[in-house]
């Protein structure tokens, strides 16, 4: 299976076929990308939210924190998680 996405191939296709290749193939690629690291942060969430509180104190983290940590909103992730691009975290 390729790791390209749906709107991947759909920019690849219209550059190919149009040989339009201006901003807003960019901006989507951007917006994709926003949009799978807030995807990955979610499930982090989920998978804190799961934790028992000896798995919890093992990391540190109160449930206090565990739970308002899952509660912040989806598009609520770190500067730095976007900027730097770490999106590739992913938890089952």
């Amino acid at each position: 299976m390729s790791s390209k996405t749906m709107v991947e191939l759909a920019l690849q296709n219209l550059s190919q076929h149009t040989g339009y290749t201006g901003w807003l193939p960019a901006r989507l690629r951007g917006a994709m990308h926003r949009l799978k690291i807030c995807v990955d942060i979610n499930r982090e969430r989920e998978a804190l939210g799961r934790l028992g509180d000896d798995e919890l104190r093992d990391i540190g983290v109160t449930r206090g924190d565990a739970l308002t940590e899952c509660r912040r909103a989806f598009f609520d992730v770190p500067h730095d998680r976007i900027v730097g691009g770490t999106a590739s975290t992913s938890v089952d």
